[in-house]
């Protein structure tokens, strides 16, 4: 039995009847042919996510906030915070819409970071306070 059909036998659990097989096709009797591999199967690739520039980012915040989606809302805020962009409007899109929902938690605590980012402690403290206030 060739070396190369006895590996091939290894792998793959086959057996044969001893009589050695005939060399394949541009191969001379002797010479081991190469291993054969199972053959791969396609990777699924992942879908790349489209990333946003903060503009987008900010519209986008501002449509889950006005639809009432405010988790997706807030995600979209606090990438932006992060960034130190668009502070300015967060704040006062924050401020406002607090009017709506004086009691959203995470709602202060991002407020308390856009806060933070533009070195206005004293706010930020007051509303990470309130944040605190309403988990009590």
């Amino acid at each position: 039995l060739p070396e190369w059909l006895a590996a091939l036998d290894a792998e793959t659990g086959a057996e044969h009847d001893g009589k050695e097989t005939p060399p394949s096709p541009g191969q001379t009797a002797g010479e081991t042919a190469p291993t054969a591999q199972p053959a791969k199967q396609p990777t699924a690739r992942k879908k790349k996510k489209s990333r946003l520039n903060t503009e987008q980012q900010l519209k986008a915040a501002r449509s889950a906030l006005e639809k009432g989606d405010l988790a997706t809302a807030l995600k979209f805020y606090a990438k932006l915070i992060r960034r130190k962009r668009y502070l300015d409007e967060i704040v006062a899109d924050l401020e406002q819409a607090l009017l709506r929902y004086p009691v959203h938690v995470e709602m202060w605590q991002t407020l308390g970071d856009a806060y933070a980012r533009q070195d206005r402690l004293s706010d930020a403290l007051e509303a990470y306070n309130k944040a605190e206030a309403l988990l009590r």
